[in-house]
């Protein structure tokens, strides 16, 4: 039988591991609204969001311009493997960390005052903590 000091033990690592899940969660399913709001025309805004944590994201602030011809989304710019780094950064984070997500094209801020695709997208952040706090409450 375990004594009290290794059951509060297991007590603080499996809540903090909930605690962990729930906010990985909740960020996940924000970025995901975010990204899936974004207006998309060349489709640079949505490939230029990045996760860092810690500090700020910082990457390319331009994509290219069409050639002759050219229409929708450009084919180097047509993937959704934000899923793959936001998953990636947020196995790193820990208890403690800042989480920071953002886009990096120089125009996100005026296409997010047009569109309130960020907005909009934080705004549902309690809704998605409330549903992985039951999620994870099992």
């Amino acid at each position: 039988m375990a004594n009290f000091s290794e059951k509060v033990d297991k007590f603080i690592i499996d809540t903090e591991d909930k605690l962990l899940a729930v906010v990985r969660t909740s960020i996940k399913k924000t970025v995901r609204d975010a990204q899936d709001f974004v207006t998309v025309d060349t489709g640079f805004l949505r490939r230029s969001g990045a996760a860092m944590l810690n500090d700020i994201p910082r990457g390319q602030g331009r994509g290219r311009k069409r050639r002759p011809g050219e229409a929708g989304v450009l084919a180097e710019y047509n993937s959704d493997n934000y899923g793959s780094f936001l998953e990636a950064t947020l196995a790193r984070m820990k208890l403690g960390d800042v989480f920071f997500w953002g886009w990096t094209a120089k125009y996100a801020k005026y296409e997010n005052l047009r569109s309130g695709f960020f907005d909009i997208a934080v705004q549902n952040f309690p809704q998605h903590v409330k549903s992985a706090v039951q999620e994870f409450k099992k």
